[in-house]
């Protein structure tokens, strides 16, 4: 790579960073910036799919979101969004009478991250029975916790709920984790608790 290509591909690795580090600067921002360099919104996206290896999928789920209301109407590559029958058990468990709006949800961010998350995340990882379903949302509260990334921990709260955790028992989880925890992000679980008990 020369000096121009490096600076051609600053604002994505920025973005790449960013999504990665949810405490630190804007997303929307390094996506604007992405944008600005004269990178298509496509391009971005598939960035974005790319980093999930390495940032994971609740933070490729808030920046192709963002992206989504930040771009000018793109089509992504082929992917057809799974169908109903392709929606495996666990990702009914946690979002019960919602699956369906959040699938529809995923599939706007984009089909190929819908695919990913349905047939790897929840078909692959999350129903092989080695653990219980309060297990495993109890792990991604934490998890999500850590990462402070609120849309998701939102919806993982609310599985765990539905899933084998108390209102309670949830708090008392968020107390034992608030030591090496971000305030904001307690305060922010808590108050969801309270919402949904």
């Amino acid at each position: 790579m020369d000096e121009d290509d490096i600076d051609r591909f600053t604002p994505l690795a920025r973005l790449a960073l960013r999504v990665a580090d949810p405490g630190g600067r804007s997303v929307r921002d390094a996506i604007e910036e992405s944008l600005g360099a004269g990178h298509p919104p496509e391009r971005i996206a598939e960035l974005l799919l790319q980093g999930i290896p390495y940032s994971g999928f609740p933070g490729a789920v808030e920046a192709l979101g963002a992206l989504r209301e930040l771009a000018p109407p793109f089509s992504p590559p082929e992917g057809a969004p799974p169908s109903d029958e392709e929606i495996p058990p666990t990702f009914r468990a946690v979002y019960r009478g919602g699956a369906e709006g959040v699938r529809e949800a995923l599939t706007t961010r984009h089909p190929v991250l819908a695919q990913w998350i349905l047939g790897f995340a929840y078909g692959t990882v999350m129903e092989r029975g080695v653990l219980d379903l309060a297990t495993i949302e109890g792990l991604a509260v934490a998890s999500l916790v850590g990462q402070r990334r609120r849309a998701p921990l939102h919806s993982h709260l609310r599985g765990a709920l539905r899933n084998g955790w108390s209102g309670p028992a949830l708090r008392e989880l968020l107390s034992r984790l608030e030591a090496e925890s971000d305030p904001a992000t307690i305060d922010f679980a808590r108050a969801v608790i309270d919402r949904e008990t």
